[in-house]
């Protein structure tokens, strides 16, 4: 049996840059609102209660996927903050905030921040290759503290992350779904 375009799971394509945003976008226009918000499912961990959240489901699934597709310049927004590191900050371990990392680093962090009076319990990130215009990921990353905390997420490339200039985005998952802080960051060899 053959599978439906928006059945399909995008996301190890995308994290290899296998699939083009321009290719992306041809695939997502083509589809109506119930294919639109099937993919949505099947490459986020987004869950049907996520979605009917939101007053409007089917403009938040159109609005998801318009961030998807379109980067934002760089900025902060009021009370958010978004920085990296190559490690994780937990315990003892300090934040060492960089925006230049080396190829050899596997895994690399990014820590933010949401405003004081956020609502919800998960935001998005979105992580880009910039350099060649590839979409690595977007997807729901839950909070694990309450709003004035730093939270951290991280993105792994099992050989090391590719040389290049990448950007990442926090977007509220707040009606609306804005984006709240983008900061970009290199990777050399």
């Amino acid at each position: 049996m053959q599978k439906n375009l928006e059945d399909i799971d995008y996301r190890p394509l995308l994290a290899q840059g296998k699939v083009s945003k321009s290719e992306l976008e041809l695939i997502l226009s083509s589809f109506d609102d119930a294919q639109l918000q099937q993919f949505v499912l099947n490459n986020t961990h987004l869950t049907l209660d996520d979605l009917f959240g939101y007053q409007n489901p089917t403009k938040a699934v159109r609005t998801l996927v318009d961030r998807w597709l379109n980067n934002t310049g760089i900025f902060s927004g009021e009370g958010a903050r978004l920085l990296f590191s190559a490690r994780a900050a937990s315990g003892t371990n300090r934040l060492n905030v960089q925006s230049k990392f080396l190829s050899l680093n596997k895994s690399l962090y990014a820590h933010y921040k949401v405003p004081d009076d956020y609502s919800k319990t998960f935001v998005y990130l979105k992580w880009t290759s910039t350099s060649d215009d590839a979409l690595l990921i977007l997807d729901k990353q839950p909070l694990t503290g309450t709003a004035p905390e730093m939270q951290q997420a991280w993105l792994r490339y099992t050989d090391g992350w590719p040389p290049g200039e990448y950007q990442v985005e926090l977007i509220s998952a707040e009606e609306g779904l804005s984006v709240l802080a983008a900061q970009a960051f290199e990777v050399i060899e």
